[in-house]
């Protein structure tokens, strides 16, 4: 019963079971991921449903949501990240955490990541928007060249190259914050780490990994 409980983990998991029991057809779910959290925040969704974007607000597990993400209709996957200097952006206690970090981390990761701010959005809404469906389009077509060039690799030496990318990315997301806070702590470290990468599960394999990245870090900045 979806009205005694507002997270979206419940609303998932009732998804997936129509998924299954429906024999692999996939029901919508009714809402996105949550709503906007200022009403320039909701301009932005307004104008960009307006043209016909898949919005979902609020993305992901972390304090560190994104304000923004557009999906695509085939495929239903997340192409375009925004952030918007709303609530979240003005939360967030570190400059370098709200700005570079995750924004960096998105793009390795394949994103294409937009940013909008107040300002320019109160000068010019239209000029906002038109950048957001550009880049989603460049975005779109640079999926699909990616996905037709995967299938031309074997899966398990494209496997490989992905984890080895993302192991990389890890290590040099732990190795920035080492640099920007060296008297963290162990644990507080962890947490950083992991709510910069939007990790939410603590895995014995996810701990072997940061303490690998945590030996070797230190012995470089030193």
């Amino acid at each position: 019963d979806l009205s005694r409980s507002s997270r979206r983990s419940v609303a998932l998991f009732k998804s997936f079971l129509a998924f299954m029991e429906n024999e692999g057809r996939l029901t919508e779910l009714p809402e996105g991921f949550g709503r906007p959290e200022s009403p320039f925040e909701e301009e932005v969704l307004a104008a960009l449903q307006k043209k016909g974007l898949l919005v979902d607000c609020q993305v992901g597990e972390s304090k560190y949501k994104l304000d923004f993400a557009i999906r695509d209709p085939e495929s239903n996957k997340y192409l375009l990240a925004i952030e918007a200097d709303g609530a979240t952006y003005h939360s967030q206690p570190y400059a370098r955490e709200r700005d570079w970090l995750r924004q960096e981390i998105l793009e390795k990761k394949g994103w294409t990541f937009v940013r909008i701010w107040s300002t320019d959005w109160w000068e010019n809404p239209a000029y906002q928007v038109t950048r957001v469906i550009e880049a989603y389009e460049r975005a779109r077509k640079e999926d699909k060249s990616i996905v037709s060039r995967s299938r031309l690799v074997n899966n398990s030496d494209y496997q490989t190259q992905i984890t080895e990318l993302d192991e990389n990315n890890e290590y040099q997301v732990l190795k920035g914050l080492l640099a920007q806070f060296p008297r963290l702590s162990r644990e507080e470290l962890m947490n950083k780490w992991m709510n910069a990468l939007v990790l939410t599960r603590r895995t014995t394999q996810m701990i072997q990994r940061f303490d690998e990245y945590f030996k070797q870090a230190k012995r470089e900045i030193r």
